[in-house]
């Protein structure tokens, strides 16, 4: 569920969103550069879980904002709780 954490989080929280992708593209030619370097690709595997574990950790201790009558983010929000993600 960690990637779930992350992406339901995106899908309430353009805020989180907008950095979430910034923060990945500067991350995909980080990783795109190391391969161009020969660079190992166990370096790239790090930094990529690092990086990952940054967001994860940010989602996990943020609140979901639902919209109270929607009935989309009632969905989420029941699914979120039964998967014990918010």
């Amino acid at each position: 569920f960690r990637f779930e954490t992350i992406h339901r989080h995106a899908l309430f929280d353009q805020v989180f969103r907008r950095r979430l992708l910034e923060d990945r593209d500067t991350l995909e030619n980080k990783l795109f550069a190391m391969m161009n370097d020969s660079s190992s690709q166990e370096a790239g595997a790090v930094l990529a879980g690092q990086w990952h574990t940054r967001w994860f950790t940010t989602a996990a201790a943020s609140n979901i904002h639902y919209r109270r009558f929607a009935h989309y983010d009632r969905y989420w929000k029941r699914l979120n709780r039964i998967d014990g993600i918010a």
